[in-house]
């Protein structure tokens, strides 16, 4: 009798619960943020008038490619401007620059599921239901992790990586004092070192390492995207440091000047692994380069020896390691990982390659 009431409670939690339904399901639903790809694809993307029209709150609210490239190009009107003073349209492209951002904006949601696809398998997770389910919006659907933080990470990072040569003391110096020239001439009223006042020069190992105060990042946003300021910085980008770094009373960030143009492209990686030093704990994660890869490393390291490489994730500066010596063998090593986890994310990030797109959770749902 006690066998057959146990038999017919199993059964009963067996229908109620099926196999695989005790973890649940959860379901993110991502949109693709159109304004981004805009900003990075124009030619003049520093432009004060497009960043402008890019922050209109309408273009965060349209719903798909076609409302977003309209509702810029009204934007843009008000102002006398049109999309072709911003964006190019690639030679032997017979439609204009409305079709050709339309079906940029398009074909890249389309390649972000392959992506998210590649990642989820390259991390472990298999069975997840990657849909379109909008013109701009993607659906995940995955048995519920363990570790929702870093399904987040794998499917909204967008994991772009570059190398850029960071500009020497000669070359910061001058484009500091530069800026504050500008500042002088425009808002005179503000007084001088406009620019500098808001570096703290105590904390620099150099001039080219510029520690700003996390309280005044916006204010030096703000002078390095105004006006006059692209034609100072032709063929130079800058970028902050990913970390902080902490004084007793203060937090600050890094403000590097960079070369505008990547040593390497996401096409020249081949490979990305991730290991941990046993004796010492520290993480890394391994580059592979192609063959054309390690050649441009070998002959860049060669040509750069002694000088600083910043490497930039997703805009950010990861780290500027010095360079030592011609580096020949297509390897590169990433280091400072505050664990096995993250170098695995990193990896698992690089080899799968960027998001297209930019994506966004707007909504999660456990059913």
């Amino acid at each position: 009798m006690k066998n057959n009431i146990y038999l017919l409670v199993l059964l009963l939690f067996v229908t109620v619960f099926p196999a695989g339904a005790q973890n649940g399901i959860t379901v993110f639903t991502l949109k693709a943020d159109a304004v981004k790809l805009l900003k990075q694809e124009a030619h003049k993307n520093s432009d004060a008038v497009l960043i402008k029209a890019l922050e209109e709150p309408a273009l965060e609210q349209d719903t798909s490619a076609l409302s977003v490239v309209e509702s810029l190009i009204s934007k843009l009107k008000t102002v006398n401007y049109e999309l072709a003073d911003f964006y190019k349209v690639p030679e032997g492209y017979s439609e204009g620059a409305e079709d050709y951002l339309k079906n940029l904006i398009d074909a890249a949601v389309t390649a972000d599921i392959g992506i998210l696809k590649t990642r989820l398998d390259n991390f472990g997770i298999t069975g997840a239901d990657i849909s379109r389910t909008g013109s701009m919006t993607i659906t995940v659907e995955i048995k519920s992790p363990a570790d929702v933080k870093q399904i987040k990470q794998l499917i909204t990072t967008t994991g772009r990586l570059s190398f850029h040569l960071v500009k020497d003391a000669d070359i910061s110096k001058s484009l500091q004092e530069s800026i504050d020239s500008m500042l002088e001439k425009t808002n005179p009223e503000n007084g001088t070192k406009q620019f500098t006042g808001l570096i703290n020069y105590k904390l620099a190992s150099g001039l080219n390492w510029l520690p700003v105060n996390i309280n005044s990042i916006a204010d030096a946003e703000k002078i390095l995207n105004s006006g006059e300021l692209p034609k100072i910085l032709q063929e130079i980008k800058y970028a902050w440091s990913e970390k902080t770094i902490e004084t007793m009373t203060d937090k600050f960030r890094i403000l590097y000047f960079l070369n505008s143009e990547s040593v390497l492209t996401e096409s020249e990686i081949s490979d990305a692994v991730y290991s941990t030093d046993k004796q010492s704990g520290n993480c890394y994660t391994h580059i592979t380069l192609n063959e054309s890869g390690a050649a441009v490393w070998e002959k860049f390291t060669e040509a750069n020896t002694g000088k600083d490489c910043a490497i930039v994730f997703d805009g950010n500066v990861f780290s500027t390691p010095r360079i030592m010596t011609k580096i020949t063998g297509g390897k590169i090593m990433l280091s400072g990982l505050p664990s096995l986890d993250e170098a695995r994310l990193l990896a698992v990030l690089i080899k799968a390659g960027a998001l297209r797109i930019p994506l966004r959770i707007i909504s999660e749902q456990t059913k």
